[in-house]
């Protein structure tokens, strides 16, 4: 037990920078960007994805100065927290004993940066409205994103009962 406790001091302060950003991330969301959209949700925390007709019909109602906030710092601080989250799960994994800790993370990771790429694309094209396929692509990010997260918070899920059924 000594030695878990030690593997989780790394993790711990990563938790915390994550948290940090998290709450920056949420706040600007839901205090700034939703209220200036009229209060519709983004399409990257629309859980598990959005259709083609949703998204298109919030690109059409999203004001310019929403477009500006959304493409701008809440796309850089979107770009910021992934990486935490995903060190942060890959410590805790490899801190548990997981073989394969860098898996699940990476795979979160790398389809958030895409959904973010890809909602990126979607808002620099406006007010023209972007394509049926790179509104899908975008959508499937966002669903890729969310399956690689719920897998990987799962797999720690399952690990941590099954060493504490073992204690």
């Amino acid at each position: 037990m000594r030695r878990l406790i030690d593997a989780t001091r790394l993790p711990v302060r990563w938790a915390g920078l994550t948290l940090v950003l998290y709450l920056v991330l949420a706040g600007m969301v839901f205090f700034w960007l939703v209220p200036h959209s009229g209060g519709r949700l983004p399409l990257d925390v629309r859980f598990p994805t959005y259709s083609v007709g949703e998204a298109s019909t919030y690109l059409q109602l999203l004001p310019f100065y929403a477009r500006d906030i959304y493409a701008g710092p809440v796309f850089w601080v979107d770009m910021l927290f992934p990486p935490a989250l995903g060190v942060t799960l890959a410590l805790w994994l490899k801190a548990w004993g997981v073989t394969l800790w860098r898996v699940g993370p990476l795979a979160y990771v790398l389809a958030d940066w895409s959904e973010n790429f890809l909602v990126g694309r979607l808002l620099a094209g406006l007010p023209d409205l972007p394509s049926v396929e790179l509104i899908q692509m975008a959508s499937y990010a966002t669903l890729g994103k969310f399956v690689a997260l719920v897998c990987t918070l799962a797999l720690l899920l399952v690990t941590v009962l099954r060493e504490r059924m073992n204690d």
